[in-house]
């Protein structure tokens, strides 16, 4: 470049520089109103990227989760959310006549950590596993909503669940000490591997065999002992062989097979659940370390289908890290594999 262009755009520069101190100097309210317009735009920008943010957080927050859940349980599929913002009476008409994904609308009056806290707790209570909670006391369903938008929101440290927490959960959990009891049941139940593929799937299965017509006392009473049992096994110490293998209702019926010897011969589990099958059990789960016991798990499922022909089905297969306890009460984690066998034709209650 040569210098006279240099010195050309040099000289052209500083004359710039010194009008604009001139005309800050002149009229200084005109360039407090300059400043405030790009304020403005700075400021709408940010909010609006900081709204569309938030609603992309929140979608992927609780699909992620939706969909992590929903693969512990064949009977539910995952459910799409979309987040909108709501800014006028037009905007909640128009949002609420679209069909198809679960729309949840962030009040932009709110924090964004309170939106996003609200939100999920919305969608747990109005979309998340509703058929299985049809037959829970209203305080159970309350309690399984919080723990699970506890779950969906995730560290405690971050924005949205400490809003969650602070705002909601810690309130209700001083207020009432039955619901404080039945979150850290779901918590031992969960961390167990027992709350959706089998607490759910029963309370599921269990629409399709009872009408509301049947007493919501018993079918109260029947979850709460169902719930009762999980415990027992979610809080289990290895090698504690006074908890039942089997939990007998009159609406639910099933047994957990825990496979955790590989020196005990395949027969005496295949024999035990042939036996259970005999006494009309509808649900058998098959559990154990999956990198210790996996293919004998596998073994055992395969064999007694073989013997019962088409009678059971398996309805659920799956893998999660799941805590359980030593002799000594320590907690451990293993990779555990679950497997449901269940009857092809349940038993149905018309009254």
């Amino acid at each position: 470049m040569p210098w006279e262009t240099i010195l050309n755009s040099f000289g052209l520069a500083i004359f710039l520089i010194i009008a604009f101190a001139a005309y800050v100097l002149i009229m200084p309210e005109k360039f407090e109103s300059f400043l405030g317009l790009i304020a403005r735009l700075i400021s709408q920008t940010g909010s609006t990227l900081s709204k569309k943010s938030l609603s992309l957080r929140m979608e992927s927050r609780i699909n992620s989760f939706a969909a992590t859940a929903f693969s512990h349980t064949r009977h539910i599929e995952p459910i799409g959310v979309k987040a909108k913002w709501i800014e006028t009476e037009a905007d909640i008409e128009a949002a609420l006549n679209v069909d198809g994904d679960l729309i949840i609308h962030l009040d932009p009056t709110l924090s964004d950590g309170e939106n996003l806290a609200r939100a999920a707790l919305a969608f747990v209570d109005r979309q998340f596993i509703s058929e299985a909670k049809c037959y829970l006391t209203p305080r159970q369903k309350l309690s399984l909503d919080l723990y699970v938008t506890g779950e969906m929101l995730g560290d405690q440290n971050d924005i949205p669940a400490s809003e969650f927490y602070r705002k909601v959960l810690s309130p209700l959990m001083r207020e009432d000490e039955k619901i404080c009891e039945l979150i850290g049941t779901f918590r031992s139940v969960d961390e167990a591997g027992y709350l959706y593929a089998i607490f759910v799937e029963q309370l599921v299965l269990l629409g399709e065999k009872a009408p509301v017509s049947i007493s919501q006392t018993s079918l109260h009473e029947e979850i709460s002992r169902l719930l009762s049992w999980l415990t027992q096994w979610a809080l289990r110490r290895t090698g504690d062989d006074s908890i039942p293998m089997n939990y007998q209702g009159k609406f639910i019926s099933c047994v957990i097979i825990l496979i955790a010897k590989q020196e005990t011969s395949p027969n005496a589990y295949i024999n035990s659940a042939l036996g259970y099958i005999g006494q009309q059990y509808e649900s058998l789960y098959f559990l154990g370390d999956n990198e210790r016991y996996g293919s004998l798990i596998f073994d055992v499922v395969s064999e007694v289908k073989t013997r019962i022909g088409y009678k059971y089905k398996t309805e659920l297969d799956t893998v999660q890290n799941c805590k359980y306890f030593l002799p000594d009460g320590r907690p451990t984690k293993a990779s555990t594999r679950i497997v449901h066998l269940r009857t092809s034709e349940p038993a149905r209650y018309i009254r």
